[in-house]
């Protein structure tokens, strides 16, 4: 996971800045970040089904190994001079069908590896982990892009996935449901579907993430417009703001972990407060240090949710299920890159600051919203 995921935030500090700088264009960028959405959207309820069927472990390597190739190919084009926006178009478009197969098999093997009464404090791991990336890729890919350039970014990139594969090897042997059965696609889909329909609390989980992942993960994709166009600074600016979303991680993380199965309802609704306060500020005070400073607070926001939205989710799913509940959850992801192109769009008319407070004001509204209105969720242990 460490190894994956610090590529993976590489490549998106290092991808968004080499499309806006080669290209100026916000829409552009907003392009290139919503090519991941359709594999996201199409594909990730048919990775639920994989990774129900087959052995986990062996989806994830392979996903591994194309990330690892993906990455080379795309420093060589660099290298060589002949890399073009069209060129980040298509990688993105890759990374959207591997994280479509990849992400529910992984984050549905973990329930698999521990105790069920362990599953929340295995995802607050799993977070700060992952916090780590945040706090440490970012940072690297900017500082190595500013000084080695982009296409050693990507060569780092496509040898941490390859390093992903060798150490995932090590991970036990988990046959999935379905090996040696024959059985149709279609049919193991639409179980799952039913299954998810007839479990309101996931139901209510899965729309709130959904309207709080719209609302927030785009800051991530639109900030090169930030660095550029209003701190007028390079790359390892982006890469250290980035990076101290980190930091908050970490923080959120350890919070997690030490609450044990207390509260999480409600931690889990009120978790869209400090991202919601973070983007306001960055709207209202245009100083990079400001922004960096509050960077912290919206990765403490992020982490909790994104933890407590797994536990909450796995604990409620049955094992048989739990690759395509963990898909439809994905799906909820591959809709910010849609909401992306819009904002670049709306950036390019209104400017970043705007947009940015825009998506803060209706973040602190959704989020009190589900606080005054779903009391279930919020006596949730």
């Amino acid at each position: 996971m460490l190894a994956m995921m610090a590529s993976i935030q590489m490549a998106q500090v290092a991808t968004g800045y080499f499309v806006y700088d080669i290209t100026g264009s916000a829409a552009r960028l907003g392009i290139v970040n919503a090519a991941q959405a359709l594999p996201l959207v199409l594909l990730s309820p048919l990775g639920g089904v994989v990774a129900d069927r087959f052995e986990r472990k062996r989806i994830i390597q392979l996903g591994q190994l194309v990330a690892g190739v993906l990455g080379i190919l795309v420093a060589i084009a660099i290298v060589t001079g002949i890399a073009t926006w069209i060129h980040m178009l298509a990688m993105s478009a890759v990374y959207g069908v591997v994280f479509s197969f990849t992400m529910p098999s992984r984050q549905s093997l973990i329930p698999l590896l521990v105790r069920r009464d362990q599953i929340t404090n295995a995802m607050a791991l799993n977070g700060a982990i992952l916090s780590v990336t945040f706090l440490v890729a970012p940072a690297i890919a900017g500082v190595m892009y500013a000084f080695v350039g982009p296409g050693s970014v990507f060569f780092t990139i496509g040898v941490l996935g390859f390093v992903a594969v060798v150490l995932t090897t090590f991970l036990p042997h988990r046959p999935g449901d379905g090996e040696g059965e024959e059985r149709s696609v279609a049919r193991d889909l639409q179980l799952g579907l039913q299954y998810l329909w007839k479990q309101p609390m996931l139901r209510l989980i899965l729309f709130m993430t959904l309207l709080t992942t719209l609302l927030s993960m785009p800051f991530r994709s639109i900030a090169p417009v930030l660095i550029v166009d209003v701190y007028h600074l390079e790359a390892d600016a982006l890469g250290l703001l980035i990076s101290v979303m980190g930091l908050g991680s970490i923080v959120g993380s350890l919070f997690i972990a030490s609450g044990g199965n207390r509260h999480r309802g409600l931690f889990l609704i009120l978790s869209g407060i400090p991202s919601a306060i973070a983007l306001i500020v960055v709207a209202a005070v245009p100083i990079y240090l400001v922004a960096v400073i509050i960077m912290a607070v919206m990765g403490l926001g992020e982490v909790v949710r994104r933890a407590l939205t797994h536990a909450l989710m796995m604990e409620q799913a049955d094992e048989h299920y739990r690759g395509r509940v963990m898909s439809i959850y994905l799906m909820t992801f591959g809709f910010v890159p849609l909401a992306v192109y819009p904002a670049g769009v709306a950036i390019e008319y209104f400017g970043p600051l705007k947009i940015v407070g825009a998506m803060g004001i209706g973040l602190m509204l959704v989020t009190l919203a589900f606080w005054a209105t779903q009391k279930k969720l919020r006596e949730a242990q």
